[in-house]
């Protein structure tokens, strides 16, 4: 091919795809495509014995950079020594290293775990699993370089954003937003992509919503366990003010028949305690998603 037929290709191509695009999937694809990158294409199974809550047990990635993690379609690459799982609702950053057939992740709190290369029959058919654009903007990810240099620290923190009825946003003195999940809960979705809003899911958001404006949309923080999920998300206790004293959002959600109780992550016995006998409660009295059992 001549310099000037591959400049005419050059101008046609950036012609035809937006620039910010382009640049996107470039940088994408060319992480995917270098030799440590492809040391890490196959299926992995986490190690027995490893703390496997909030992260993924298994893992296959392919060459053209998407892959399935616990039987859902992700979207891979590397980049400066990071591995980079993108799920439909947002990002993981780990760093990483490969020795022989064990491959080590370690999040940005330290945590690490070890998975070892699994030559076994493919987890499932990629093409029968729906998997998100591989154009993925190069700042998409559970931490912002903020979040990196200033993690969520315990405390009392503004409330900026109520996502759904689990799922909240913070502020912190300087502020860094921090997405947070309320630990042992599982509220009904109105978010999640591909997916239809659930019977008192709005219901939940608008509880969730009233108890922080009560409490002045200020929230005081407390981990309890596992602090960081595997979207990138804090793992905390969030407590309100009220006129009464303090109260436990987490329990009061559960309580009023709006999420159910999470007992399989890990935090305090007691408060898997707590969460349990709120949930055995608004089952009894047949609240909201109990109703129509």
């Amino acid at each position: 091919m001549t310099s000037n037929q591959t400049n005419t290709r050059k101008v046609s191509v950036i012609g035809i795809v937006p620039i910010l695009s382009l640049l996107a999937m470039v940088v994408t694809l060319a992480g995917c495509g270098s030799s440590r990158a492809s040391a890490l294409v196959g299926r992995w199974a986490i190690e027995e014995g490893q703390p496997n809550s909030g992260v993924p047990d298994n893992m296959e990635l392919l060459k053209d950079g998407t892959g399935i993690v616990d039987g859902q379609g992700i979207t891979w690459k590397t980049e400066s020594g990071r591995f980079y799982l993108i799920h439909p609702l947002q990002a993981e950053a780990w760093s990483y290293k490969k020795s022989g057939s064990i491959l080590t992740l370690t999040n940005g709190n330290g945590r690490s775990v070890k998975y070892k290369k699994d030559d076994g029959k493919s987890i499932k058919n990629i093409d029968s699993v729906e998997v998100i654009p591989k154009v993925i903007m190069l700042n998409e990810g559970p931490l912002s370089a903020k979040e990196q240099r200033n993690p969520l620290r315990e405390g009392v923190w503004l409330v900026v954003h109520v996502t759904d009825g689990d799922t909240l946003d913070v502020q912190d003195d300087e502020e860094v937003k921090h997405r947070i999940r309320l630990i042992g809960t599982n509220a009904p979705e109105v978010v999640k992509p591909n997916h239809p809003v659930e019977p008192f899911g709005p219901e939940a958001v608008a509880f969730t919503k009233k108890a922080i404006a009560d409490s002045n949309n200020r929230v005081r923080v407390v981990f309890d366990g596992d602090q960081i999920d595997r979207y990138g998300r804090n793992l905390a206790m969030i407590y309100l003010q009220t006129a009464d004293g303090e109260v436990l959002l987490n329990e009061l959600l559960i309580r009023a028949g709006l999420a159910r109780a999470q007992t399989q992550y890990r935090y305090s016995k007691a408060m898997k305690q707590r969460f349990q006998a709120a949930e055995n409660a608004a089952k009894a009295e047949r609240r909201n998603i109990w109703s129509e059992k």
